[in-house]
């Protein structure tokens, strides 16, 4: 086996191993983190907008993923 094949033969594993996860009855959703710096209504645009390009892209909270989110209120 020669270098070239055999870095096909790893960047062909590795792009297999990074497809993305087929969903199934049995998975748990996907716990997503939101942390904001400041207080909770300062940060609310942001989380909308986060929360709206999940779903422009085919994922129901709930059901693909939780979204945890967090704040710092400044500290």
């Amino acid at each position: 086996m020669n270098r070239r094949e055999f870095i096909m033969l790893v960047s062909g594993g590795a792009a297999a191993a990074w497809r993305p996860r087929e969903a199934s009855a049995q998975e748990k959703p996907t716990i997503i983190g939101f942390l904001g710096a400041g207080a909770a209504d300062t940060s609310a645009p942001l989380l909308e907008a986060l929360n709206r390009g999940l779903r422009e892209n085919g994922l129901a909270e709930g059901k693909d993923y939780l979204l945890e989110p967090r704040w710092a209120n400044g500290e």
